[in-house]
């Protein structure tokens, strides 16, 4: 999760991947936090947050970039811009499942169809993960 700490640089835990090996199941690697520091925000770009706030600016984004400024809201968005300038963001559904999974098992004890429900997954597949343990 990346926290905001002042104006000028932001708050970025760094993962490593462990090896399979590591895993119990022996099926994905897994995900870890390796360190946390404090990451400079250049500067040079807070001059996008003038400009977007003009009517119709929006429209010189892509489609994609106008969702994401929709989401984050201006100042956000110039921050994850001046981050994530020049390289692609893929976001993972892995992420989720690990989540899914956790949750499974945090949630034992609770209805499967209710567990299912909250997490949009079906009841089989609780059930299959309730019984790794």
């Amino acid at each position: 999760m990346v926290q905001q700490s002042s104006v000028d640089s932001i708050f970025v835990p760094l993962a490593r991947v462990r090896p399979s090996w590591g895993n119990p199941t022996g099926k994905k690697p897994i995900l870890e936090v390796a360190e946390e520091k404090y990451i400079p925000v250049m500067s040079d770009l807070k001059w996008m947050g003038e400009v977007l706030r003009e009517p119709n600016a929006a429209n010189a984004l892509n489609e994609d970039l106008q969702d994401v400024l929709a989401i984050a809201g201006l100042e956000k968005f110039v921050q994850l811009f001046e981050t994530f300038n020049k390289t692609s963001v893929y976001f993972s559904n892995d992420c989720v499942n690990a989540l899914r999974r956790l949750y499974i098992r945090k949630h034992s004890a609770d209805d499967l169809s209710k567990i299912a429900r909250t997490l949009g997954t079906s009841e089989v597949y609780a059930r299959r993960i309730r019984r790794l343990k």
